[in-house]
């Protein structure tokens, strides 16, 4: 039993060292607006991480707010495992912000510890909130940029809640109304039915298509007898001559 559980727990401890455990920025990080924000992570050891998405958030711990997209890195990389990039001007500059980091073949979610993004001159004001909602000893906040246009669209293999709505919200942009009916040689018209839907009629294509033959021999009658006539009239013309 014993022997049992020191291998879960060293199976545990093999699964957590995989993971690309953020270790920068850490508790008490403070990086002003303009300046230089360094990341590191440990490498992961899996191959799950080789997409990695990072991205800046706010919020609480149950509601956490994407503010930008900050980089796709190789989360698998020894040799790389750190990023670094300008820090965006904030409100409020209060340590109120953490990086995210995910990834389309992994299921988890890793997230920084928070840190403050003073302002260009090192000046921070605390925590609009003292504790998390639930009840938890974490300071936090709702934090924005200071111009929300310096935003970055979403990291590869993550969908927000806006594309979500919008692909489930969409509509065919062609009324059935406004379809063309099929040719009569090649079937009969649609129709619409009670519900919105087109579907086909049972007729086949004979009568319509027999109808349309007898008017095309008429007509091929009719140009061969003119013909005819002026055949005759130019001869009757050569022979007056």
């Amino acid at each position: 039993m014993f022997t049992s559980l020191i291998a879960a727990l060293l199976a545990s401890s093999v699964l957590v060292l995989a993971d690309p455990n953020p270790s920068t920025p850490g508790p008490g990080a403070v990086y002003n607006s303009g300046a230089q924000c360094p990341i590191a992570w440990a490498a992961d050891s899996t191959g799950a991480w080789k997409t990695m998405n990072i991205q800046l958030m706010t919020g609480d711990n149950l509601n956490m707010i994407p503010l930008t997209s900050v980089a796709t890195v190789d989360g698998t990389s020894v040799s790389s495992n750190t990023f670094s990039w300008t820090c965006p001007e904030v409100i409020p500059n209060a340590a109120i912000y953490f990086y995210q980091f995910t990834s389309p073949a992994a299921n988890n979610t890793l997230w920084t510890t928070r840190f403050a993004i003073a302002s260009d001159t090192g000046v921070t004001t605390p925590a609009p909130n003292a504790t998390q909602p639930d009840g938890k000893a974490i300071p936090w906040g709702d934090g924005k940029l200071a111009n929300p246009a310096d935003a970055e669209s979403s990291p590869i293999g993550v969908t927000t809640t806006a594309a979500l709505n919008a692909s489930t919200s969409a509509t065919p942009t062609t009324a059935l109304s406004s379809i063309a009916p099929l040719s009569p040689l090649t079937t009969s018209p649609a129709t619409v039915t009670t519900t919105g839907t087109a579907s086909a009629t049972t007729g086949t294509a004979g009568s319509g298509a027999s109808s349309n033959t007898a008017t095309a021999l008429s007509a091929d009658g009719q140009i061969f007898q003119a013909v005819v006539a002026l055949g005759l009239a130019a001869i009757a013309y050569t022979t007056l001559l």
